[in-house]
């Protein structure tokens, strides 16, 4: 008896200290750590809930770092200029898109996507929406990211019943060819000063956000990601009378904004292939399916997520087929590719002019005519600075 005892308890040892060995033929990545940075943003705050999922699943830990949006793509930009190792997975940022591809320093993901050793077919790349999926390409068509957020602007109403007992309906007609056309930055600015909330300027996406939650600012334009709280959260006061629209068209169209943002590899990581298995878990349809389900995160970039019966339910909103109207404005952008002037590696550096001639404009350090004015000649200096050709 005693020696069965024995044989049992060696056996048991044995197979205890013999599991690692197992554990680690169906995990060749076990014991690894992979560093992985993007911007606050919601879907990673839902996604690190089930990191623990992933390194059971594959024996990777993830480092995942979020950082304000402007400090995450300026630490980026630097990291990635250098070609240095320390980020194995980043987001690629829309408006960053074209200047980081265009470089080289992001790895091109096809070498994934099309290898069965490393992505099963039933992963579907072509499964993204193209509207989305377009600034992650080069001119070529290669893949240099999968986008995780497709930020389809939509118009939102906080106090839509208000509109309604004033006889109006939601705007979708704009009236751009008036005298008053022309004095638009100034009307703008001085809009924003009078009326705005001290600090208005330097206001964030979630500031805004609150400041229609709570039912002090009533009309908005804004990504989905930032209007389905007016009807879901629990702090909003408005959800019973919160509506949504599409963006207002003009006379050649409907060109509502729309961008995307994905995950990439930098060129420098030493770990891609363990980086492509964060990757690929984190975009798939199971993992983007129980990120909706739990927290009705609505920004999905998968077609077959979108046209699911599940994310209509959660995107049904006050009565309202909001996945519907964000569906739409992704395909909009996908059809004439509108929104790809964003994409050029010089955007950002003009996009800040604009802003900081509305900036004085606001403040009357400056008149409107004058403030556009030096924006333009700084914008043509960053686009000569860049190698662009401009038609003069």
């Amino acid at each position: 008896m005693s020696g069965l005892k024995r044989r049992t308890i060696l056996a048991g040892a044995l197979g205890t200290l013999a599991a690692p060995a197992v554990q680690a033929q169906g995990k060749p990545y076990a014991g690894t750590t992979i560093n992985a940075a993007c911007f606050q943003t919601t879907y990673y705050e839902y996604l690190k809930n089930y990191l623990p999922q992933f390194e059971e699943k594959t024996g990777i830990k993830v480092n995942f770092t979020m950082q304000a949006f402007p400090v995450y793509n300026q630490r980026t930009d630097l990291e990635l200029s250098t070609k240095g190792s320390a980020l194995d997975v980043i987001n690629v940022t829309f408006i960053y898109s074209g200047r980081w591809i265009g470089a080289g320093w992001v790895t091109n993901l096809d070498t994934f996507t099309k290898d069965s050793k490393y992505t099963p077919a039933d992963w579907q790349p072509e499964d993204f929406v193209s509207g989305a999926q377009s600034a992650m390409q080069n001119a070529k068509g290669e893949t240099f990211g999968f986008t995780w957020e497709a930020g389809a602007m939509i118009l939102g109403a906080a106090r839509y019943d208000q509109i309604e007992k004033a006889g109006l309906k939601m705007p979708l007609t704009p009236t751009l060819a008036t005298p008053e056309a022309a004095g638009s930055a100034e009307w703008y600015a001085n809009l924003l000063m009078k009326y705005g909330p001290d600090g208005i300027l330097s206001y964030s996406d979630d500031q805004a956000m609150r400041s229609q939650m709570s039912g002090r600012a009533n009309m908005r334009t804004q990504a989905i990601t930032w209007m389905v709280p007016l009807a879901k959260h629990a702090e909003s006061t408005v959800r019973e009378t919160v509506r949504y629209g599409l963006m207002p068209a003009g006379p050649k169209g409907n060109f509502p904004g729309s961008n995307s943002h994905g995950l990439g590899i930098p060129a420098g990581s030493k770990k891609k292939e363990a980086a492509w298995e964060f990757i690929k878990w984190a975009l798939s349809k199971e993992t983007i399916a129980m990120v909706v389900k739990n927290h009705g995160y609505p920004s999905v970039c998968r077609l077959s997520i979108i046209k699911s019966p599940e994310f209509k339910q959660v995107l049904t909103l006050h009565g309202q087929d909001v996945a519907g109207l964000f569906l739409e404005v992704l395909q909009l952008g996908g059809k004439s590719g509108y929104m790809k002037y964003r994409t050029v590696p010089v955007y950002p550096q003009v996009g800040d002019k604009i802003n900081k001639a509305m900036e004085r404009i606001a403040t009357k350090q400056q008149g409107a005519a004058d403030a556009m004015k030096q924006a333009q000649g700084e914008a043509i200096q960053d686009l000569q600075k860049a190698g662009i050709k401009i038609d003069t």
